[in-house]
């Protein structure tokens, strides 16, 4: 059988292990605290972006719409302004022969 003073030693020795087994799992667990936490910002950043990403595709899409139709209201100016400067050199060169 064990001694007074052994079992008093073994039992501060269990205290000393169970004291640093405390500490490990609180810091463990600050450890998983710390990373949820930014992973959390990381995805708040990312899903942000996504958002910014989305709002300048739509942006990009009404400015080429715009683009499109703009072009589409200059063709038939062009076309015209190309017509009569055929016709004018048709006229021009029948005129000369």
């Amino acid at each position: 059988m064990m001694e007074r003073n052994e079992m008093i030693r073994y039992i501060e020795f269990l205290q000393e292990r169970l004291d640093e087994e405390k500490r490990a799992h609180e810091l463990s667990d600050k450890r998983l605290e710390e990373e949820s936490a930014a992973r959390k910002e990381a995805d708040k950043r990312a899903f942000d972006l996504l958002g910014e990403i989305d709002r300048m595709g739509e942006q990009h899409s009404h400015e080429m719409q715009s683009l499109l139709q703009k072009n589409q209201e200059l063709q038939q100016p062009i076309m015209d302004l190309t017509s009569a400067i055929r016709l004018n050199k048709k006229n021009r060169f029948a005129s000369t022969s």
